[in-house]
């Protein structure tokens, strides 16, 4: 069945790409998380893009939280392809290693997503 979770901190906790896709697979059911935060760990590139994978369906995912990781423009384009199909309104992506094209890519995400402040 469905789980049922708001809000998920795991924070500052040295997770690699690894432990972010066993997490991931575990938050696949969880319709109602609301809240997901995951920064100030190790996550690269792979584990961006199971973040993605994983949320591109949580319509009720309103904040964000993938500061302080070590992923590239690929794992940022990876996100932004999230955010231009949730109603996400909060997003932290500081201290990450997103250059030019990532930043145009989640440009492009932010500006079709209504609901970002």
């Amino acid at each position: 069945g469905k789980e049922f979770l708001a809000n998920v901190n795991v924070s500052d906790n040295k997770i690699t790409n690894d432990g972010c896709i066993k997490l991931m697979s575990v938050l696949w059911d969880v319709e109602t998380l609301e809240d997901f935060n995951i920064s100030g760990n190790e996550i690269e590139t792979a584990g961006a893009k199971a973040i993605a994978t994983a949320l591109s369906d949580k319509l009720n995912l309103k904040n964000l939280e993938v500061d302080n990781n070590k992923f590239s423009s690929e794992g940022a384009e990876a996100l932004a392809g999230v955010f231009s199909k949730i109603p996400v309104s909060k997003i932290n992506l500081v201290k990450n290693n997103i250059s030019t094209d990532g930043a145009k890519a989640l440009a492009l995400a932010i500006k079709s997503n209504v609901n970002l402040i």
